[in-house]
């Protein structure tokens, strides 16, 4: 029975394992393991094993070795693998020309096994193995499959070969424009193979669609949806349907569904497709015998193993009907009159103008399709013979054979001598010292065209150097443009570095040997400086390709974040390689460069950044010139044209061009500074997407970049180009060269020559120089050499630009002197001049205002108004200088009826304080260039500060701006940090943005701020914008004071480093500054005007209007009974609140230098007031009831009084947003009966959204976006109790529920225990209902005090002070403060409330474990107040529910002191909490969102998505849906999902909105329904189990045998019987005694009974 048994569990394992093995297999009938992929080492030993199994058949072959030194293999299947056999065709399949397309890889392994194994059996195969001599080529690409991921569907990695080139683009192309690209060694192998092996047919097996190609592959117009026909067009088109027809589903597919394929019948041409430069099939049909197509097998390019089966099988009949297809057309032999074979003979078919050509034996082979054609051959040295009339069937090959009479040969040599140039042979990588020494040779060995200079060291002492070329070295010579090439900006992208070592070898050795070089070098000034960052590059690291190490200089900045950005963003201090760069960019006129960098392929135009810092085209006023000299470099190198970089990132750049900004944000580059800053164009060159290449690797870039890199340099003798020059003939440098059309200038050298590169064109081209008369002229530009355009200038900016005033000025004017001629201006000028006193000084000078406008105007009062100050300080006089020189200018313009001075005084009133600190002025000294004293400027004591306040306190300015000295920037406020202030964070405003915008303008327009790089008193600031507290913190400055208490725009410009320059300076000072003032006023004039009416069409002027964002009102005009504010441009939304009616919000876009006006129709507010359980129920079935396309209202269940708690959805489902996009916000209030104030805000918010809804575009854009969710009454019950308590603030009646529990710290806490009462039936409810929505953000109202409520409430006793927050206090605080600051005075932190009158909380928000353990027992004051109960009650607060189990984050919001407050207060409660409230739905949309997806683009619900270092966790929705808050930054993210694997992603969140991705996931694995892990695991345990109950068995059984006989039991037979009995008696006898023998033989084990019943029975 055992041994049953124990068979029974050896056939049970054996039968276990054959249904594993047949999970793990991919099919029945092979001996190939297909639950893995085969890498490069099991790949060999297969083929090899196959290789030793069938050498009859198989021969295994290396074409040759990869460029990680892998083989290339070959298997070749034939019956005679040895021997070329007569009319025998060759075929070849090649697979895994793309690293990660691998099911070609694979079915091609199991077609060899195919082959081998059914060889001799198989009829079909038997055939085509003797016919044909195949060759399978499973990876062509081995270091790119060794790269891939399984299950990367849709990804590039592993492409590509190790040096990152696409093997199909990487052939010689028929239609290419430019040179070639740099062949690959894997190409040259097949190159080769395919040249040198009589292949007839072919196929280039792919993956990542369903289809059947073939050529051409590419075409002329390289556009899309372009057919390009082969002349064989009909044989391809057949050949691919073969393979489609025969595939399983190819031709029923007709594509892939996640990608939108169509392809009928499963076929397409290549060109029709997509665009292929340089595609294998077409160099096959180009350059060899070989008709071949390119198959893709699957729409996975790496799908996972348990494909496999499935793969094979659809393919394996059509790999043998394709194969069949080489024994169709014609064969035959082209042989002499002698019989001798004739190679290298042309077969012609009539009217395909594509032929074939005999082999080394005469053979040939035509594929062709069925029909009558006309063929003949031709030899060279044979004369041509008529041609044959064929019929080709269907069957097999046609044979015919062309017998050709010999000739006598003749020969045509032509020799044509060739200047030899001479290359670079020695490509290594250089550390410092050697490029230094390779430089210094080159100096040393051509002195006469080479000059090495060093401009600066790096932060570790290494020398910046470079080596300029040029015919005369060491000077400018008038007329020659200079060029430059920086490399190795990022230390570790060292292609640029060697790239420029290897262009100066060649320019030197090539000086005077080539022509072109010779000119290149005589006609222009050319400087290199291989490396900018020699620190960087010297710990980086050659075998890291990708990566960072080396990337910074010593400090580690990174150089090209760190030039000063026109939008103010650069990373890091100026570091002294960026200094030292700018400065000698300063030093030479150069005109055109390039900065050469690595990690892609691809030139790079600016601008590199934009204002919003998002990937959208930044386009500077050069853009077609950009383009036009990026696509020169692009179109010169090898490859950079097609556009396709690098495998790791699936980019395309059309033309392998790339704006910067659309490519990717860069705030602080190189390139966008030269462009601003000088005279010269620049772009940044990525040169190859391996930053540290292996030196082996260097050839094939110069090859590829050298035709670039001289073809870039050519371009900066584009354009026009000329000299400016005196009417002396001298030559005038810095002067300015301005093209009508385009905003950017460019200056002149020092010799008054100038380059401008445009693109072909006509231009009208102007030439101003300071103190001369502007040159216009009109110039035609070629696309040829630069067009000769010369200005000569006659003096006059006085004339030009102030009304021919007098400049010079022989001192400064005195006080007297000002006064005087303040008054005298304002009486000789009275239209435009209104001269006031302010006030007086303490010495009794009166301090003058002068308003300048058109007043004869009637609606002068309504103009936007600008002040413009100077002398603050009595020792810094140049702004009292310039500002009198602007008014006589303001004066003499208007006499002159100037267009644009009459425009800003007939639409802005200018009030100009020319000084202000008159009595210090008189003790200051003139040259005192030291730093400025400290000051007091708003002393509310001094006499000169009254003054000027008195100027704010009576008229409302829209900007202001302070002439100041000691520094050449902009400061802007704030001058010193401010707390607990709406309108600031620390120092930064909220018109931030605003005031820099205005800053910038200034600085732009002046010819030294704008340069960022004039040091004084120790400052630069490369941006020339400053906040006063970053340059030194001063209190009480007028500019903070106007901003925070008058809500003045207003900023400083120091323009003159010393305090108090030489009078001589005065006339340039004026000059630099006139244009940015005279913008700076104009700015007044942008912005918008708002005009209110009601619903009557009557105005409104009772209201304050301001931005949404902003505290700061608006500007009342009353005589046009409109509001005015200045405006930075773009989209802004303005909101208006008027008493009496509800708050309303616009959008608007504002222009540059352009008002917008606007009208806004207010709308009668609805009243707040109380309303019972019945009414509110009433009034929101009503709101349900009229406006049904948004609101829903749902009920969530009964309380114990059988009371329904509702739910009010507000949302819109219009097609605008994708539903399933829309986060989820809820509202709940009233969770405490007796808090009652916040229900009736939720009835007011849900009546304001629904009522606004369409005419609010504020209201509207939430509405339309976000799933609002309101539960006004959580607690009915006991807000049924409460009635009748209004008035009554401390009263706690119905507080708790019906249950007398309160709900609020009811919720099961995972941290800590549920309340002592148990769970009520209301906390049941809002936990199913709140888990059937996923909720990002929550808001709950309570009352007794005024402040912003954090988790965690329970208090954690081993921290310090009862601070317990979550992972995401961070996101809580910032959500917390927003509605603090959003409120009028909740961010003060004082709630004032009676009965707690020293309460505080910093900021208006407070951490609950906190509050509880600042309050002992109690929280927010007594229990009567009942705002919060002790710490241990609040274990199972619903915020920390919310947080810990539902991943949602709730704010728990007091809003104000009195539970029950009057009716008549309800109103202005509202008020108060209604931009709060909105504030909260719109900051529901920051952070990421997106969805999770399969690859095959279904959604997937309830994958998680993890922040790395942060507990909260996002599940996707039913739609796949997911919305996590998070502040801007970079974060990694973790997704997972059941059966899915795990996937890590990075992702930005932006400063403004959310980040949106989506996430692919790819299946596990499973086996009988269970993870590949679990699978093993129980697989393990259930092994382990069984093998231990058959040793149990083993055991058992074996006790059983012998246990008889040691019991006396067992079967008798006679030959064992006789056996025993005999032994028996030799004991008995031995011993003498039966007793001894019973005892010690036959003795009963189990009862040790000795008696003598026993002896018998065993015996």
């Amino acid at each position: 029975m055992c041994r049953v048994i124990i068979q029974f569990y050896i056939v049970f394992i054996l039968f276990f394992c054959l249904i594993l093995k047949g999970t793990l297999s991919s099919s029945s009938t092979t001996t190939i393991d297909t639950s893995r992929y085969y890498d490069y080492e099991s790949l060999t030993e297969l083929l090899r094993r196959y290789a030793n199994m069938y050498p009859d058949i198989v021969r295994l072959k290396s074409v040759g070795k990869s460029v990680s030194n892998r083989e290339l293999w070959a298997m070749q299947i034939t019956d005679n693998p040895d021997d070329v056999e007569k009319g025998e065709p060759w075929f070849k399949y090649v697979g895994n020309m793309h690293g990660n397309e691998v099911i070609g890889r694979q079915i091609l392994i199991y077609l060899i096994e195919y082959l081998c194994k059914n060889y001799g059996t198989n009829e079909r195969v038997t055939k085509l193995v003797d016919e044909t001599n195949i060759f399978i080529m499973p990876s062509m690409n081995p270091d790119g499959f060794e790269l891939a991921q399984v299950g990367d569907c849709d990804g590039t990695k592993g492409r590509r070969n190790a040096n990152n080139f696409d093997l199909n683009r990487n052939f010689p192309d028929q239609f290419r424009k430019t040179g070639q690209p740099t062949q690959q060694i894997e190409t040259l192998l097949l190159i080769n193979w395919i040249e040198n092996n009589p292949f007839v047919l072919s196929a280039n097996l792919h993956g990542g669609s369903l289809v059947a190609s073939y050529p051409f592959d590419d075409s002329h117009s390289h556009s899309e949806n372009h057919y390009s026909a082969a002349p064989d067009d009909d044989l391809f088109k057949h050949l691919a349907k073969v393979y489609a027809n025969w595939h399983k589903t190819m031709h029923i597919e007709e594509g892939c569904r996640n990608w939108n394929d169509h392809f009928p019948g499963g076929v397409t041409n290549g060109a029709q497709w997509y665009d292929v430069p340089g595609g294998m099939q077409d160099y096959n049909y180009l350059h060899s015998n070989c008709f071949e197509i390119t198959i893709e097998l699957s729409c996975c390019k790496y799908p996972q193993p348990s494909q496999l089966t499935t793969e094979w099988n659809n393919n394996r009949e059509a790999l043998l009907a394709y194969m069949e297809e080489v024994h169709k057309g014609v064969k035959g032999a082209v042989v002499d009159d002698s019989g001798d074979p004739i190679p290298n003979a042309d077969i012609v078919v009539e009217g395909i103008s594509h032929n074939v050509t005999s082999i080394e034996n005469g053979d040939f082979w035509r594929l062709l399709l069925p029909g009558e054609y006309s063929i003949n051959a031709y030899a060279n040295g044979y004369e041509s013979v008529p041609a044959q009339h064929v019929t080709v069937g269907t069957g097999d090959a046609t044979v015919v054979e062309f017998r050709l009479t010999s000739i006598s040969k003749r020969m045509q040599l032509t020799t044509a001598k060739v200047f030899e140039t001479l290359q670079p042979t020695s490509f290594i990588h250089h550390n410092h010292d050697e490029m230094e020494a390779f430089l210094e040779y080159y100096a040393n060995a051509y002195p006469h065209i080479t000059r090495m200079y060093d401009i600066g060291d790096s932060v570790q002492g290494r020398s910046l150097v470079v080596l300029e070329i040029t015919d005369n070295p060491g000077f400018h010579e008038p007329g020659e443009p200079e060029f430059k090439y920086v490399g190795n900006m990022h230390g570790n992208e060292v292609v640029g570095r060697e790239m420029l070592l290897l262009l100066i070898q060649y320019l030197c050795e090539n000086y005077q040997r080539l022509p072109e070089i010779t000119s290149l070098v005589d006609n222009t000034r050319i400087h290199i400086m291989p490396t900018m960052n020699p620190d960087g590059h010297e710990i980086a690291s050659p075998s890291d390709t990708t990566g960072l190490l080396g990337r910074e200089n010593a400090n580690h900045i990174d150089l090209n974040r760190n030039f000063p950005d026109q939008f103010g963003r650069s990373t890091g201090v100026p570091q002294v390689e960026t200094l030292t760069v700018m400065r000698w960019i300063r030093s030479y006129p150069f005109v055109l460069s390039a900065n050469l960098h690595g990690g892609s392929l691809v030139a790079n135009y600016p601008f590199d950044d934009n204002k919003e810092l998002s990937q959208t085209y930044s386009k500077c006023p050069d853009d077609d010139m950009f383009k036009q000299i990026a696509k020169v470099y692009s179109y010169a190198h090898a490859t950079m044209h097609f556009g396709h970089p690098c495998p790791t990132y699936p980019e395309y750049f059309k033309d392998g061009i790339t704006n910067g900004a659309a490519w990717y944000n860069v705030q602080g580059g190189m390139q966008d500074w030269i462009y601003l800053h000088t005279s010269c164009f620049d772009i940044s060159i990525e040169m190859g997407c391996d930053k540290y290449p292996h030196e082996s690797d260097l050839p094939g870039y110069w090859k590829a970049n050298k035709p670039a890199l001289l073809a870039y340099m050519s371009q900066v003798h584009k354009g026009v180009k000329g000299f400016i020059m005196s009417p002396d003939g001298v030559g005038l440098p810095n002067a300015t060269i301005s093209v009508a059309g385009i905003d950017h200038d460019i200056r002149t050298a020092g010799g008054g020559d100038y380059w401008r590169l445009l693109v072909a064109g006509t231009y009208q081209v102007t030439a101003s120089f300071e103190g001369f008369q502007s040159v216009t002229h009109e110039v035609t530009v070629t696309e040829g050499s630069a067009v000769q355009l010369n200005f000569t200038l006659a003096k006059g900016w006085a004339e030009t630009q102030d009304f021919n005033l007098p400049q010079n000025a022989s001192h400064y004017m005195s006080n007297e002197e000002l006064i005087e001629k303040i008054r005298n201006l304002g009486q000789v000028h009275p239209s435009i001049a209104l001269v006031k006193e302010l006030g007086q000084t303490a010495g009794g000078l009166p301090i003058l205002a002068v308003e300048l406008t058109n007043q004869h105007e009637d609606s002068s009062a309504d103009r936007p108004s600008v002040a413009l100050i100077g002398g603050m300080r009595g020792d810094e006089p140049v702004g009292r200088e310039i500002l009198w020189r602007l008014m006589r200018h303001f004066a003499a313009g208007h006499e002159n009826k100037d267009e644009t001075i009459s425009d800003i005084l007939d639409s802005t009133r200018i009030t100009i304080v020319p000084a202000v600190d008159l009595d210090l002025f008189p003790n200051s000294h003139e040259n005192d260039c030291k730093e400025r004293s400290a000051k007091i400027e708003v002393n509310q004591e001094a006499p000169e500060v009254a003054a000027i306040l008195s100027l704010f306190q009576n008229q409302n300015f829209s900007l202001a701006l302070s002439l100041e000295s000691s520094g050449f920037w902009m400061r802007i406020p704030l001058d010193t940090p401010v707390q607990n202030s709406r309108k600031t964070k620390g120092f930064i405003t909220e018109d931030n943005r605003l005031l820099s915008y205005l800053a910038e303008t200034y600085a732009l327009d002046h010819s030294t701020m704008h340069m960022g790089n004039a040091a004084c008193n120790g400052h630069v600031f490369p941006s020339g914008t400053v906040h006063g507290a970053d340059l030194k913190r001063t209190n009480n400055t007028l500019q903070d004071y106007l901003y925070l208490n008058k809500d003045v725009n207003m900023i400083t410009a120091h323009v003159s480093c010393c305090k108090y320059p030489d009078v001589s300076k005065i006339p340039s000072l004026w000059q630099q500054n006139l244009i940015p003032i005279m913008k700076f006023i104009k700015k007044a004039n942008q912005g918008v005007h708002v005009s209110l009416v009601n619903e009557q069409g009557s105005t409104v002027t009772d209201a304050v209007v301001s931005q949404w964002s902003h505290t700061c009102p608006f500007t009342f005009e009353p005589d046009q009974q409109r509001f005015h504010k200045l405006l930075e441009e773009g989209k802004n939304t303005i909101t208006v609140v008027a008493p009496g009616y509800s708050m309303t919000t616009k959008e608007v876009t504002v222009k540059r230098n352009q008002m917008v006006s606007i009208t806004v129709e207010l709308k009668l507010e609805h009243t707040v007031r109380y309303h019972t359980y019945d009414e509110m129920l009433a009034k929101l079935r009503n709101l349900t009831f009229s406006h049904p396309s948004i609101c829903a209202l749902h009920p969530i269940g009964k309380t114990k009084e059988f009371r329904q708690i509702w739910s009010l959805e507000i949302a819109i489902n219009n097609h605008k947003v994708v539903p399933a996009h829309k986060p989820h916000v809820k509202f709940l209030a009233n969770i405490h009966g007796n808090e009652v104030v916040g229900r009736e805000l939720l009835l007011a918010l849900a009546e304001y959204l629904v009522a606004s809804y369409g005419t609010d575009d504020l209201v509207t854009e939430l509405v339309d976006t976000t799933h609002i969710h309101l539960v006004p009454m959580v607690n009915p019950d006991g807000s049924r109790q409460a009635e009748g308590e209004e008035g009554n603030c401390d009263s706690t009646r119905g507080r708790n529920n019906a249950n007398n529990i309160d709900i609020d710290t009811s919720f099961p806490v995972n941290q800590m225990n549920t309340s002592h009462h148990g769970v009520p039936p209301e906390t049941d409810l809002l936990i199913d209902w709140m888990k059937k929505s996923p909720f990002s953000l929550s808001v709950a109202l309570y009352s007794g005090t005024s402040v912003v409520k954090l988790p965690y409430n329970y208090i954690n006793k081993t921290k310090e002070a009862g601070v317990n927050v979550t992972p995401d206090d961070d996101v809580f605080r910032y959500l917390a403060s927003t509605y603090a600051q959003a409120h009028p005075n909740m961010h003060l932190g004082n709630p004032q409330c009676s009965d707690k009158q020293d309460e505080h909380f910093d900021g208006g928000i407070v951490n609950g474990a906190v509050w509880n353990a600042q309050s002992g027992s109690m929280q927010s004051g007594s229990m009567q107040s009942g705002s919060m109960q002790s710490g241990s009650m609040q274990s199972g607060s619903m915020q920390d529910y919310n947080y810990d189990s539902l991943n949602c984050l709730e704010l728990a919001v007091y809003i104000g002191c009195c539970h029950h407050p009057k009716n008549m207060q309800l109103q202005s409660i509202w008020h108060a909490h209604r931009k709060p409230l909105l504030a909260m739905i719109e900051q529901a949309h920051f952070g990421i969102q997106g969805s999770v997806k399969d690859h095959r683009g279904n959604n997937i619900i309830g994958a998680k998505v993890r922040v790395e270092g942060r507990q909260h966790v996002a599940k996707t929705s039913q739609q796949g849906f997911f919305h996590h808050l998070l502040l801007p930054g970079t974060y990694h993210i973790h997704v997972e999902a059941d059966s899915y694997q795990v996937t890590d992603v990075e992702v930005i969140v932006p400063n403004q909105g959310a980040g949106n991705i989506t996430v692919i996931l790819y299946k596990e694995r499973l086996f009988f329904g269970l993870s590949p892990s679990m699978f093993l695991m129980l697989f393990g345990v259930g092994l382990a189990v069984i093998m231990l109950f058959i040793l149990c068995l083993i055991r058992v059984c074996s006790d059983h045998k012998y246990g008889q006989r040691r019991k006396g039991f067992y079967r008798l037979d006679s030959d064992r019987m006789y056996q025993e009995e005999f032994a028996d008696r030799m004991a008995m006898k031995a011993f003498n005694s039966k007793q001894t023998l019973l005892s010690n033989g036959y003795h009963d084990n189990i009862s040790g009974s000795s008696s003598e019943e026993d002896v018998i029975f065993n015996t």
